[in-house]
């Protein structure tokens, strides 16, 4: 429900809402007969035309539901950010500093060249941990300098576990059954791919032969 309240933000469901009124009747112009002939400016509505005002009362109606579609999607997107931020491999996090990295793991058994990524307006570099089966995207504001955790790659032979005890060689109902109530349907390829929050930040598995070969953390896309 959740996941579907997110997307429904992102997808303009509140903006739909506030401007369905608008949308239904569109503006109106109001004549000489509209006024009141008492009160010269403001709208008069004869008696009996009850259709004249009906406009007005469902834009309010959409108005006030807006509202509280604003008020659900806060709340969806807050909900969305709290289990992502619990999220982990093994006890490596996103935004996780270098030092504390290599104090868990050791040092990388190879790093690529730094690169700038325009999308997120950092400096980006690979650090491959053959061993553990772990490939970390680690950026930093300027070139070469201190480095955080952006994504985690797992794959063979990882043996780490997510926060909800998924792992490479888990099954697809195991997955399922953890993230479920955050599962991505529409962007997810059954029996293929299994994307839990969203490809802007969440967790996606990749499946091969029904079970987990790859355990992706962070955002797949900008």
């Amino acid at each position: 429900m959740r996941v579907k309240l997110l997307r429904d933000c992102r997808g303009g469901f509140v903006r739909q809402t506030l401007l369905l009124g608008l949308r239904r009747h569109g503006p109106r112009r109001f004549t000489e007969e509209d006024h009141s002939p008492s009160y010269p400016g403001t709208a008069y509505f004869p008696r009996g035309a009850r259709n004249r005002s009906t406009p007005m009362k469902s834009i309010v109606r959409n108005f006030i539901l807006g509202i509280f579609a604003i008020a659900a999607c806060v709340n969806a997107l807050g909900a969305d950010d709290k289990w992502l931020e619990k999220e982990a491999l093994g006890k490596i996090k996103l935004e996780q500093k270098a030092a504390d990295v290599t104090g868990l793991i050791g040092k990388p058994d190879s790093k690529g060249k730094e690169a700038e990524w325009d999308a997120i307006g950092e400096w980006v570099q690979e650090w491959r941990f053959k061993s553990h089966g772990l490939t970390l995207n680690m950026a930093s504001r300027s070139k070469g300098g201190a480095k955080t955790v952006l994504t985690i790659t797992a794959t063979a032979p990882s043996k780490l576990a997510t926060a909800r005890g998924i792992h490479i060689g888990s099954t697809i109902a195991e997955v399922t059954k953890a993230y479920g109530k955050v599962h991505d349907k529409e962007q997810s390829e059954p029996g293929k791919t299994f994307i839990a929050g969203s490809v802007y930040g969440g967790v996606i598995f990749t499946f091969t032969n029904g079970k987990v070969s790859q355990v992706f953390i962070g955002a797949a896309a900008e």
